[in-house]
């Protein structure tokens, strides 16, 4: 039987006098003022017409000889000295398979397309920034001679060799705020999905934000809590399926909340621990066992154990052996921006725009299967990350 080990909260409704002595008025007014409201429409094809005119060619295609294709788009900027820059913005995971990060700038190398941009400009880039924990990174353009340049030399460069001067007015866009989107507040996403990274637009609304846990190690890896499971007594051996209380999805829980979920769940008499996926390409399970709560800190200290999931013919199987020493901490949330944009994988790294045209996000993942969930990183850690930091 399931249990919810999760603190519930009540909600209070209240009734006005004055409605009750007003309402069919109050009523009438509020009809008039819907209908009213719904014959204006929010924005018109025309105007995100406008917007994607306007956006599209600083919109990117990054390709990786080892990761594979994704989105990304330039962008301009003030960097930590308050100087004005530009640099091209992507996520961690297109452009890099091991979760760590990256401060030299050879350390790896991708293509950038400017396909939406009449001159189709490609050139190769350096990764010089990759924030494995925010799942973005900051690509420079690399010129003949193997050298890191920015893009307004690149640029001038360009336009020397072939004596096309309108190629210094590289296209670019702009930050936006996050937190000034509202629930059902529209967005649209330009990038490159597809099995032939075509570039393409959606249009969709916000509907909503989600807090995720993350663990860290001492080694650095960056794993995203996805899946939690409750098991009988506290053994270190491997836990059997008849162990097994409950595998669900990790609830949307803040940090801070985090420690009464464990001390409900071990005050009960069972274990804990999460599955979570390595950043920035997840492509493998990681188990994290609650092993108990710093005092100092206040947080939840987790160790590793192996899990194999076996999806069969038949259904699927999970195999979580014996702790192992690798040990970590719940030590950090982020909130992603969740959207009902339809969003592929190859736009990955691609940014998300409010209706102003700025740049509001950074797609990052969604969930198989199901429609309207997927979810882009904010424009406030993108900047915080990239920008702000030497």
């Amino acid at each position: 039987m399931k249990r919810n080990y999760l603190p519930e909260e009540q909600m209070y409704v209240s009734t006005n006098s004055i409605f009750k002595k007003y309402g069919r008025w109050l009523f009438a007014l509020i009809i008039g003022t819907s209908l009213l409201w719904v014959a204006q429409p929010v924005q018109s094809q025309t105007d995100f017409t406008i917007l994607f005119d306007k956006m599209a060619p600083a919109v990117v295609l990054i390709e990786s000889t080892t990761v594979g294709t994704g989105s990304g788009f330039v962008v301009e900027y003030k960097n930590a000295d308050d100087e004005i820059d530009w640099g091209i913005v992507t996520a961690c995971h297109v452009v890099l398979q091991s979760p760590r990060d990256i401060n030299n700038a050879q350390a790896s190398t991708v293509f950038v397309t400017f396909k939406a941009w009449a001159p189709q400009v490609r050139m190769e880039a350096a990764v010089v920034k990759c924030d494995a924990a925010t799942d973005s990174a900051l690509l420079l353009p690399i010129n003949d001679e193997r050298d890191v340049v920015g893009l307004p030399e690149f640029f001038n460069t360009l336009a020397e060799t072939h004596s096309d001067f309108s190629l210094r007015s590289f296209p670019r866009v702009w930050m936006g705020d996050s937190s000034l989107l509202g629930p059902l507040d529209s967005v649209f996403v330009l990038g490159y999905p597809g099995p032939f990274s075509e570039f393409s637009a959606s249009i969709g609304r916000l509907s909503g934000r989600l807090p995720i846990l993350y663990a860290t190690t001492e080694q650095g890896s960056v794993d995203r809590l996805e899946s939690l499971v409750i098991y009988t007594g506290g053994s270190r051996d491997t836990i059997g399926l008849d162990e097994i209380l409950q595998i669900q999805q990790a609830p949307a829980i803040k940090l801070n909340a985090l420690p009464e979920l464990v001390n409900n769940v071990l005050g009960a008499g069972h274990s804990l621990m999460f599955l979570a996926g390595s950043e920035p390409l997840r492509n493998q399970v990681v188990g994290w066992d609650v092993v108990g709560i710093d005092e100092e800190t206040g947080l939840v200290q987790v160790q590793e154990r192996p899990v194999e999931i076996d999806l069969g013919l038949f259904g699927s199987g999970i195999t979580i052996g014996p702790r192992m020493e690798r040990s970590g901490a719940i030590n950090f949330e982020r909130t992603f921006l969740k959207l009902d944009a339809p969003i592929g994988g190859g736009n990955s790294g691609g940014p998300i725009f409010n209706i102003s045209g700025q740049v509001v996000g950074i797609v990052e993942w969604g969930v198989d299967g199901l429609p309207g969930a997927n979810f882009a990183g904010t424009a406030e850690e993108i900047q915080q990350m990239l920008f702000q930091s030497n």
